[in-house]
């Protein structure tokens, strides 16, 4: 998580910036950026809380059996 995570956003961020910067005209730029960055924004403050409540509830905890066919 420590090494995929940067390395995913160093990839991912600068896509996305240059995908707003091509894919939109040169008077709806401005907009563009502003719901990218509010979109970002809005994310670092609703993901925050999601993952403590995630960790510190442990709501992340799931059951696994297995039963093996020849021994039973």
């Amino acid at each position: 998580m420590v090494t995929l995570a940067p390395l995913g956003i160093s990839i991912v961020y600068p896509s996305l910036v240059l995908g707003v910067k091509k894919l939109t005209k040169e008077d709806a730029r401005p907009q563009a950026f502003s719901i990218f960055y509010g979109a970002m924004i809005l994310g670092a403050v609703i993901g925050g809380p999601c993952v403590d409540l995630i960790r510190l509830k442990k709501y992340n905890t799931f059951n696994y059996s297995h039963k093996n066919e020849e021994t039973g």
